[in-house]
């Protein structure tokens, strides 16, 4: 996703969609798991409270390989700096197998920003 910057100081309403990918190889010996989390970052740093688990796969030892498609979404409202930069980001709880974040016409992945307040108005 390129990089938003915030064009006015205040209050935003911010949206954000992430479609997930996350699959586990053939039969493992030992159990393994693998998945998507998302998040707004503000500026290089994460926003607390703007995570969401968008897939996670787990399987036993000895069970058939998997994959799991899902999205995940938060709407949440933060006080931002005009010039402000707001990046959605990924990572993946597991080390097993593969993880991905895709948008295509079967689920999309976006970042939407609204402008609800002045500067000085506060989320609350």
């Amino acid at each position: 996703m390129p990089t938003l910057t915030i064009p006015r100081a205040g209050v935003w309403e911010v949206n954000y969609q992430m479609r997930g990918v996350a699959a586990l190889p053939g039969s493992a010996s030992a159990a393994t798991g693998t998945g998507i989390t998302g998040g707004m970052y503000k500026n290089g740093a994460l926003i607390p409270g703007t995570e969401a688990m968008v897939a996670y796969l787990s399987q036993a030892a000895g069970d058939q390989g998997g994959n799991v498609q899902a999205c995940g979404s938060r709407q949440f409202m933060h006080t931002f700096a005009a010039g402000d930069t707001l990046q959605l980001a990924a990572w993946r709880p597991g080390t097993d197998g593969t993880a991905s974040v895709v948008s295509n016409p079967d689920g999309r992945t976006y970042i939407t920003a609204h402008w609800v307040a002045p500067e000085g108005d506060t989320p609350a």
